[in-house]
């Protein structure tokens, strides 16, 4: 492209080429993988149940669950979104809610006073009034029990921690040796 300026002609040319390798990762910014959204991507809903009985790894309250193809079949790559929906855990003596850290959905947006809270995925409260150490009763008091993943993530397995107010992870004893704890979860992926 000539462009006139007084007297001179000056020829424009682009240059910056166009790159068809991304500078990051080296990736072929042509293959259909490279960006996922660009394909019509349709939001599937699904629920997991989790039963820490169920775990590969387990020691009370820091326990494994793999999504091997046994459990999920497939169904948990492209990731976009995972929201607690109830969750079951024995009432901590001396606590008025526990922490639930799962190491593949910190997305925490909670600021607190608490630095454990601040990496954890969700906050839940018991009932005080009714529940002794223990006591076990669906938790519907959750705080910042989602996370949003762009780009999507695969979900392959769930690192879970139930930790008290201190950042330790609860012992059995304080929860009268009740050691149980289940969780339900909706998770949205992109087909």
């Amino acid at each position: 492209m000539r462009i006139p300026h007084g007297n001179i002609i000056l020829r424009y040319t682009n240059i910056m080429p166009k790159l068809t390798t991304d500078h990051i990762s080296g990736w072929d910014r042509r293959h259909e993988d490279f960006l996922p959204y660009a394909k019509n991507l349709v939001p599937v809903t699904r629920r997991l149940f989790i039963d820490s009985r169920d775990a590969t790894t387990y020691a009370p309250f820091d326990f494994t669950i793999k999504l091997d193809d046994d459990v999920s079949r497939g169904r948990y790559k492209n990731v976009s979104s995972i929201e607690l929906k109830a969750a079951t855990v024995p009432k901590v003596n001396g606590e008025d809610y526990v922490i639930l850290d799962i190491d593949e959905l910190r997305d925490s947006n909670i600021d607190s006073s608490t630095p454990t809270l601040n990496d954890g995925f969700a906050l839940c409260f018991f009932d005080n009034s009714s529940l002794a150490a223990g006591d076990v009763k669906v938790i519907d008091k959750i705080f910042n029990q989602r996370a949003e993943f762009s780009p999507p993530i695969t979900l392959d397995k769930m690192k879970i921690k139930i930790k008290k107010h201190d950042g330790t992870i609860v012992s059995p004893t304080e929860t009268a040796n009740s050691n149980n704890v289940s969780m339900l979860f909706e998770i949205t992926t992109l087909q």
